[in-house]
């Protein structure tokens, strides 16, 4: 996504999952989120560029990446 963009991450189940940064202290990064229960949202605009990755500290296996340009 560009610089400047906002990303909306929404709960499609009905449990609980988390939106945690791998690297929490890097910037642009967002504070370790949970988003609990069915269409529970978290939005995060990204004002630097890079690769942000993140995982669900619940669900083992569960990651995901923003690149930021």
């Amino acid at each position: 996504v560009p610089v400047g963009s906002t990303v909306n991450w929404v709960n499609q189940a009905a449990i609980t999952h988390t939106i945690s940064p791998n690297e929490p202290s890097k910037a642009g990064t967002w504070n370790d989120t949970n988003i609990s229960g069915q269409g529970t949202e978290f939005d995060h605009t990204f004002a630097t560029a890079g690769t942000f990755d993140y995982v669900c500290k619940l669900h083992s296996g569960m990651t995901g990446v923003v690149r930021v340009h």
